[in-house]
């Protein structure tokens, strides 16, 4: 079992991480649910070994927008 991570948006704790699975708390909007996710994706990536650590929210959320603003010129290119 590998170490879990706490993920926290705006100081508040909002997921766990552990072994490739997250917990996500309830009542998030969907905009903030989705910056959750990427976050939480992030965390597994670095759990992984595939994204070097370490974890920090900052990179997390970071990671997170980067991919919010993939998924959004994808959207409008359809």
């Amino acid at each position: 079992m590998s170490k879990g991570q706490v993920i926290r948006l705006n100081g508040e704790v909002v997921a766990l991480v552990v072994d490739g699975e997250a917990r996500i708390v309830d009542g998030l909007s969907e905009p903030a649910m989705l910056t959750v996710k990427g976050m939480c994706l992030f965390a597994m990536e670095v759990q992984a070994g595939a994204i070097d650590p370490p974890y920090t929210d900052e990179r997390a959320l970071t990671y997170s927008r980067l991919a919010e603003r993939r998924r959004a010129g994808t959207a409008e290119r359809r």
